[in-house]
């Protein structure tokens, strides 16, 4: 029974590693498997020789004629007899086969092929011409005749042809960045194309002819026709080559034939994504795949960046792409996050909240969409940002809080805002006090969507732990993508130590917007305490002694701004951190402090040492190699966490420096010679208002062919 035990044994693993990993992870796993059964039969066979003068191939030969003698002894009379040669050969014929079907079987859960052989065969021999503008007829598109571009039918499907093997390969799904503007980590999801064998003569004829008996991947056969003249409207077939059944159909439509062949791309890529169980859930959406194509498009729009206006226009045409795509909520995930990141670089910060607050809905898995949520809550929560003038952001704001009522918090969050009187204190708002002056969020609201920040960010955190980690890797097929580069303990412990902090930043927002009776019982939990207390560590190795961090936990109403080194030097001596994300949650905790330290009248040396300390943690992030941003200033200067810094020049003047200095180093062609190269001024166009390319408050700057680079001071 010890025989069938093992048996039973290997191919339930066998079976396992066929269905929730790949056909390479199986093989692997099948020759390990038969080179260690291999050395156990043959040591077997030399512990129990058979024949006097053993050598290895008898002694495998012996250990496998044992093996079948203990596998059929339990349903055969009496004592069986050894296989012998014939019956060697039969069972490892079956054994063969019996791989081969597993093969086959492993087959049906991998994700298909692409054949992209058919494209424009065997098409309509003709086509409906479209209209031209002034009520004139083209030439029709066909075998013979060409279209208004000049182009024939057979050009045209070559054309088509091709923008579709370029534009298919570059349709991938790749690991959302943490901050806007950053680049992209692993490839998520991706479309693998058919190359068949190439091989001739002999080599290719052995092969293909191999290939007729061993198990091969799905493949799915494109054929793609252009049905009209103008090449606005494009009919794609997707069929299995094997069966030669139809699997999907659309006939696409766009502004243009590039904007076209990209939605033709989105659709099949959206139906091979739909087909592959290793891509998440929320990589894909619509069902005929127009926010892909338009994710597509979006990222070709790229211009040269001479000056931060370029960036600004580009970023704005992808934002006016994506948007049209993300209506409903069946837009992809990914997509709705992109397009989130986006809009805050654009300071659009209540609309970034939204479409992040709706994929927390829908996508609760989308961990760095989850962590990006209660950031956005955080930032929408500081006292110093302003709301949007008019009454379109309080119908944003409900609508925001309806879907985060939902499911996330428990209660009634109700719209609530103030705005500042003449002689400096706050009042409660109105609908129609937003439409005439900048409005925040009222204490209680803002407490409560503190209180939610700080859930999530609990569990983003509990889900980076290393069981969670490697469970969800192994368990989730479609997620392993997502999980298998935390294995590493430098990746994952780069993103767990900028949650540890995150939570730290929310826990100090909290503190600040406390009344003095109010009651902070969530502060004396244990593992609160403990969890904060590593998160004060990861900020010491950062930015510098954290005593003043513990300070404003434990009295926030005092002068906890005069709190000295020597209440907490040493125990946090030993924590280490290379994490980028945290050295900038660090840079956010101490603005969060210059600023509640300005307006509780501290003296100018502490404002200095806090500003040093955002600088320092800053350069940390700017000078990590591993570091996503792309653009460091450009978040910078549109966080509302820095807004308070940027406002107070007269005070955190080095804070200032340290931005224009890193604009330098982004865009070095305009301060090369103070101006950029390109005109940003359309001809008898009026001149610019006087305000930064950046977006932010007025500074003194120099004025460059239609941009302003700002000037030092």
């Amino acid at each position: 029974m010890t025989v069938w035990g093992i048996l039973v044994a290997c191919a339930a693993a066998l079976g396992f590693i066929g269905f929730w990993f790949s056909l390479r992870s199986l093989r692997w796993f099948a020759g390990v498997t038969a080179f260690v059964v291999a050395i156990a039969i043959t040591r077997f066979g030399l512990t129990h020789p058979e024949y006097t003068s053993a050598n290895l191939v008898d002694s495998f030969l012996s250990g496998v004629d044992r093996v079948v003698i203990a596998l059929i002894y339990p349903i055969w009379r009496g004592l069986p007899p050894a296989p012998g040669v014939a019956g060697r050969w039969i069972i490892a014929v079956g054994l063969l086969l019996g791989y081969r079907e597993l093969e086959r079987w492993t087959l049906r859960w991998q994700a298909p092929e692409l054949d992209l052989s058919g494209i424009g065969r065997d098409g309509p021999t003709s086509a409906s011409a479209d209209s031209a503008g002034s009520g004139g007829s083209q030439a029709a598109l066909n075998g013979h005749g060409a279209a208004a571009d000049g182009l024939s039918a057979a050009q045209r499907r070559d054309q088509l042809a091709a923008e579709l093997r370029f534009r298919l390969p570059t349709m991938e799904i790749r690991s959302p960045s943490i901050l806007p503007g950053g680049t992209r980590a692993n490839a998520l999801a991706s479309i693998a194309e058919s190359s068949g064998v190439s091989g001739a003569g002999m080599v290719g004829a052995v092969f293909r002819f191999a290939g007729m008996f061993w198990p091969s991947p799905r493949l799915v056969g494109v054929r793609g026709w252009v049905e009209s003249a103008s090449a606005k409207r494009i009919t794609v077939l997707l069929e299995d080559v094997k069966t030669g059944l139809p699997i999907a159909t659309n006939t696409v439509a766009g502004d243009s034939f590039n904007e076209t062949a990209s939605m033709v791309a989105g659709y099949i890529a959206r139906q091979i994504f739909a087909m592959d169980r290793t891509v998440p859930e929320w990589c894909y959406g619509v069902s005929d795949g127009r926010d892909l194509g338009a994710m597509q498009i979006a990222r070709l729009q790229r211009a040269y960046a001479a000056c931060p206006r370029d960036v600004a226009d580009s970023r704005s045409e992808q934002i006016k792409i994506l948007s049209a795509s993300t209506g409903t909520v069946r837009t992809a995930g990914i997509i709705r996050y992109e397009l989130a990141q986006l809009l805050v670089l654009q300071r659009q910060h209540l609309e970034s909240l939204h479409l992040h607050a709706l994929n927390r809905e829908l996508h609760r898995r989308l961990y760095r969409g989850r962590y990006r949520f209660a950031m956005a809550l955080e930032m929408i929560a500081n006292p110093e940002h302003r709301l949007p003038d008019g009454e379109a952001s309080w119908d944003k704001l409900g609508q925001t809080l309806e879907i985060v009522r939902c499911g996330m918090a428990d209660g009634r969050l109700a719209v609530s805002t103030e705005y500042q009187r003449a002689d400096g204190s706050w009042s409660a708002a109105t609908r129609q006090d937003c439409a005439t002056q900048s409005v925040r969020l009222s204490r209680d609201l803002a407490m409560k969507l503190l209180a939610i920040a700080a859930r999530d960010l609990r569990e983003v955190r509990t889900q980076l732990d290393t069981w969670h980690v490697v469970r969800d890797a192994i368990l989730r097929r479609d997620e392993r993508a997502v999980w298998l580069p935390h294995w590493s303990q430098r990746h994952r412990r780069a993103f767990h130590d900028g949650v540890c902090v995150a939570e730290l930043l929310v826990a100090i927002r909290c503190r600040l917007a406390e009344s003095d009776d109010e009651d902070a019982t969530w502060l004396r939990q244990a593992r609160v305490r403990w969890h904060l207390r590593r998160a004060t560590g990861i900020t010491a190795c950062i930015a510098g002694d954290p005593a003043i961090i513990d300070a404003v936990l434990a009295d926030p109403h005092g002068e906890w701004w005069a709190a000295t080194a020597s209440t907490g030097g040493s125990k946090y001596r030993r924590r280490t951190s290379d994490s980028w994300q945290a050295a900038y949650n660090t840079a956010c905790v101490y603005a969060a402090l210059a600023d509640a330290a300005r307006a509780g009248g501290a003296p100018v040396g502490v404002l200095r040492d806090l500003e040093g300390r955002v600088i320092a943690s800053l350069r940390r992030v700017v000078g990590n190699p591993r570091s996503e941003l792309e653009r460091p200033s450009d978040w910078i200067d549109s966080d509302p966490d820095f807004r308070a810094m940027q406002d107070g020049r007269d005070i955190f003047g080095a804070f200032q420096e340290f931005l224009i200095g890193q604009m330098r180093q982004d865009y070095p062609v305009a301060f090369m010679s103070g101006e950029c190269p390109v005109s940003h001024i359309p001809p008898e166009a009026p001149a610019l208002p006087a305000t930064t390319a950046l977006g932010g408050s007025r500074r003194p700057s120099r004025r460059v062919r239609g941009t302003r680079v700002p000037s030092r001071g």
